[in-house]
């Protein structure tokens, strides 16, 4: 039920008499903190869900106050409040305001650091509408005034904000990084611990770091700052994090991650009314869904965020929409479209360096598209010194990219052969990789794979690339060969319930369906991340348990004719693995014996192996059958992708392609493992899988 008017003004002057009070009575610091964090205490409110950002600062607005020290805080508030609705020429306004209020108060101490408040707000808001200098000098300024008035917790606030300032110039940001450490100990110094503000420093180290290029130190910086502003309960700082998070795994070719991320952020966001927050959001999954090809999703994503960025009056955020609209027009080919959306942006609206830098990378690539040369050319000798300007690697990579392999397409290769070799010297492999990728599925030009391999190999990157293109097409292969295996097994479960319905019920094989259903909706996410299906999820695992549930399931429910018996040595160590690819593994050892030793008995095991002192360090998992055997040549090469049967010892075999068993290597290794066979000709063959035990003992449970 909508909250009243009358109890929403409750509520606003109740919140509001209360930080009045903690600023009158002369804790000034405390006061700060409180105005701060206010407009986002209310924005959730659990008894009015529709309080946002306007309506308290319209109720500020209303209020008649005389008191320069009533008015200074008043105007500090109603600044955030405008700021965080996207209103920053307002928020700037007020800020100027509540300084100039703040100067009016005969208390020198509450003056100075209430002014240096007010300068901090200026500095951002400056920012955001794109002057910098402005926010520099104006951040500069709230600095001194806090150490003037030996303010330790606004330091730290002045010194962030300045260091936040100075991030966004390359020239810049060893002094920026200098200043953000120096406020993260301020916050974090005795009597101080503001575990909201340390987090926000370290969002903006993260961030300075995977500008660099070092992603993935900025995605360990971002999560530590994620967890500080979780335990603070700072659900929309929590959510810009997520947002920040999600962009770096979008470069990494992480598309469902990142937009998870994206999601999660826009739950929080819509659950505090805040629609500048929701659009960014929308603008994360919008950008994900195009990467994977999902134009239509897309364009519903971006003008949702179009929707939400009118209702406020934030104009570098409307430029950020008209942009990705455009890019995503652009991708779907409809020129006229994409041309009316840059239109729309003007200077004044593309304030922030990197949606001007990736618009300016659109319009030149726009203009090669339809052939204007001599523009074009004008176009992307600027874009090179913005990109240059903003020196973030992933931002000069995508824009690089986009230009080269639109002058691909129109053959003018020698044009684009310098912008594709930059970009491929700045990109990360994932990017890099998912680039060429989307690059494939349109080009129809003869011999692009060898020009753009050339271009790799003269920049030092062709097996980063190579590898991360390789390493996405065998999670597919072996996906694929996975889910083959478990239709095969659920048909052939079909034939033994069709045969002897008591033997096989229906329940299992609705269990098994279930289940390779699962299994395809992970191999989807597969195709779009390349790897998701290769990197184990390590928990505790107890070998000798899963051994013997293995044999009971096998025994329970037959296929093939195989009947299984365990052996077990006895106070076996934990170790480290994920139990989804040991159900792989093994499946692939038993699709193995179905095809060459049916109707055998089957032992697992789970030994131990010891050093020489008599010590554990393994732990070994045996699947031995009692069928023909193997040559012990033909061992060597089992484990192969792609085999040639020619090379087998032993002619005339079904020897299949090697798929089955290279992917089990893939896994095994993955966990620092070990695989091999055992066999001699019409002796039966084992595999074995070692894991090793952890120098320090694994918990017996995940909570220990």
């Amino acid at each position: 039920m909508p909250t009243s008017a009358a109890k929403r003004e409750s509520i606003l002057r109740r919140h509001w008499a209360a930080t009045l009070r903690v600023a009158q009575r002369g804790d000034t610091e405390e006061a700060l903190l409180q105005i701060l964090r206010l407009p986002d205490k209310l924005a959730g409110h659990k008894d009015a869900r529709e309080l946002d950002y306007r309506l308290l600062g319209h109720y500020l607005a209303t209020l008649k106050l005389t008191d320069p020290l009533e008015r200074a805080v008043a105007g500090l508030l109603e600044g955030i409040c405008l700021y965080r609705a996207g209103d920053t020429p307002a928020a700037l306004e007020r800020f100027t305001g509540a300084r100039h209020d703040a100067g009016e108060i005969a208390d020198e101490q509450r003056s100075g650091l209430l002014q240096a408040a007010a300068t901090c707000g200026e500095a951002v808001a400056a920012m955001r509408a794109g002057d910098r200098k402005a926010a520099i000098r104006r951040a500069r300024a709230a600095v001194a005034a806090a150490e003037a008035a030996q303010a330790q917790w606004l330091k730290a606030f002045a010194q962030h904000t300045l260091g936040r300032v100075l991030s966004v110039d390359p020239r810049h940001r060893t002094r920026a990084r200098a200043l953000l450490e120096a406020a993260r100990s301020g916050y974090r110094a005795p009597g101080i611990n503001d575990l909201r503000g340390e987090a926000y420093t370290l969002q903006v180290l993260g961030r300075l770091r995977a500008d660099d290029g070092d992603t993935e130190e900025g995605l360990v910086l971002l999560h530590k700052a994620l967890t500080l502003m979780r335990r603070s309960h700072a659900d929309r700082g929590a959510a810009t994090l997520l947002i920040e998070i999600g962009w770096l795994r979008s470069y990494q070719q992480s598309h469902s991650l990142a937009r998870s991320y994206g999601r999660q952020a826009l739950d929080i966001f819509d659950n505090c009314n805040d629609y500048r927050g929701e659009a960014k959001a929308y603008h994360l999954i919008g950008w994900t869904q195009l990467r994977e090809g999902r134009a239509d999703e897309a364009q519903a994503a971006f003008e949702r965020a179009e929707e939400l960025a009118a209702t406020t009056d934030c104009a570098s955020l409307k430029a950020t929409c008209s942009y990705y609209c455009a890019r995503c027009a652009f991708e779907r080919g409809q020129d006229q479209e994409c041309k009316r959306r840059l239109g729309s942006i003007t200077k004044a609206q593309a304030a922030d360096p990197l949606t001007d830098a990736a618009t300016s990378a659109l319009e030149a690539a726009f203009a090669v598209r339809r052939h204007q040369w001599q523009r074009a050319a004008a176009l992307i000798r600027r874009l090179l010194g913005r990109l240059r300007a903003v020196g973030v690697p992933r931002i000069e990579a995508d824009g690089l990219f986009l230009c080269g392999f639109e002058l691909c397409r129109e053959g003018r290769h020698e044009q684009a052969a310098p912008l594709v070799r930059r970009a491929l010297e700045v990109a990360e492999p994932g990017q890099a990789a998912g680039a060429f990728q989307t690059f494939f599925s349109v080009s129809k030009g003869v011999g692009v794979e060898q020009w753009l391999a050339a271009l790799a190999s003269a920049v030092g990157r062709e097996t980063a690339v190579t590898q991360q293109l390789t390493d996405q097409t065998d999670a597919a292969i072996f996906g694929l060969h996975d889910l083959k295996n478990k239709l095969m097994s659920i048909a052939s479960q079909i034939e033994i319930h069709q045969a002897s319905p008591e033997e096989c019920p229906l329940a299992a094989i609705k269990a098994d369906a279930e289940a390779t259903t699962v299994f395809a909706l992970e191999l989807m996410a597969a195709f779009s991340e390349g790897e998701s299906i290769l990197k184990p999820r390590m928990e505790p695992f107890d070998m000798a348990a899963w051994v013997l549930d293995q044999a009971d399931i096998g025994n329970r429910f037959p296929s093939g004719g195989l009947t299984y018996e365990a052996d077990i040595e006895p106070d076996l160590p934990l170790v480290m693995a994920d139990e989804r690819a040991m159900a792989l593994i093994i499946g692939n050892f038993k699709s193995n014996a179905e095809r060459y030793a049916p109707n055998l008995t089957i032992t697992l095991s789970a030994k131990a192996r010891r050093n020489k002192q008599g010590k554990i360090v393994g732990v070994i998992f045996g699947f031995a059958d009692t069928g023909p055997g193997m040559h012990k040549e033909d061992l060597e090469i089992i484990f192969g992708i792609g085999k040639d049967p020619s090379q087998y010892k032993v002619k005339g075999k079904n020897h299949g392609s090697g798929v089955g068993l290279g992917y089990c290597r893939v896994l095994v290794e993955g966990h620092g493992g070990h695989i091999w066979a055992e066999s001699e000709l019409g002796k039966g063959a084992t595999f074995y899988v070692e894991l090793p035990v952890p120098k320090s003992p694994v918990a017996e449970s995940a909570g220990e």
